[in-house]
């Protein structure tokens, strides 16, 4: 998600962020700057985050990023190195 450059300093960690530390360092600055009108749709991505699960596990808005299991394409090309 794009984020204006004023922000992106208060969420460098090499930890990351989860949602609830975001919301909580993110929003106190978009209020403070009254921008939280401009920034509505990050708000409101947060807030679906926020309360949007998968039967009580990770947000329904996170990205699950999966290896390609072995194929035999995949195995051949690889044995041939």
């Amino acid at each position: 998600m794009y984020l204006p450059t004023k922000y992106v300093p208060s969420l460098l960690g090499n930890q990351g962020y989860t949602v609830h530390k975001t919301w909580a360092r993110l929003l106190p600055q978009l209020q403070q700057d009254n921008m939280l009108q401009a920034a509505a749709p990050k708000i409101a991505w947060l807030r679906a985050t926020l309360h949007s699960t998968m039967n009580n596990g990770p947000p329904a808005t996170t990205i699950m990023l999966t290896a390609p299991f072995l194929d035999a394409d995949l195995s051949n090309h690889r044995s041939q190195s």
